[in-house]
């Protein structure tokens, strides 16, 4: 096999690996997902790990329960190391289209959310994330 060849074949797999990292939500928004997970019933759950949501969490907002379900997406893990730009209104608005957050343990965020009647199913510590994923898995 020739290096150009070679080089062909790397750039078509990668190609396939970001277009499947990306859900579509409209013709030409996307969510980027980092890894997936499916689960024991053969649904995904797609996991997101970024420092903030700041700038992404309107376009994340589009990605509503139907379209979840569209691609048999059970959840959307966001692991969120900075969350002092999520709101109460942003975690409920996302959080009741099957998004659930994982925060830093020690987050001034996180003690409020878990005490909170609206959002205590939405969000949850980072320590936690593995164990949540063993146990759909």
């Amino acid at each position: 096999m020739k290096n150009l060849d070679a080089i062909n074949i790397i750039e078509n797999k990668w190609q396939n690996v970001y277009w499947l990292s990306r859900i579509m939500i409209n013709n030409d928004k996307y969510i980027a997902i980092d890894n997936w997970v499916k689960t024991r019933d053969g649904w995904l759950i797609g996991i997101s790990c970024k420092r903030t949501l700041r700038e992404r969490w309107k376009l994340v907002s589009s990605a509503d329960a139907n379209i979840l379900s569209k691609y048999k997406i059970k959840y959307i893990y966001h692991v969120v190391t900075f969350d002092e730009d999520l709101s109460d209104d942003k975690l409920t608005l996302l959080g009741g289209n099957r998004h659930i957050f994982y925060l830093p343990d020690n987050s001034r965020r996180l003690k409020h959310a878990v005490n909170h009647v609206g959002l205590k199913e939405y969000v949850r510590p980072i320590s936690q994330l593995i164990n949540d994923i063993k146990k759909i898995t």
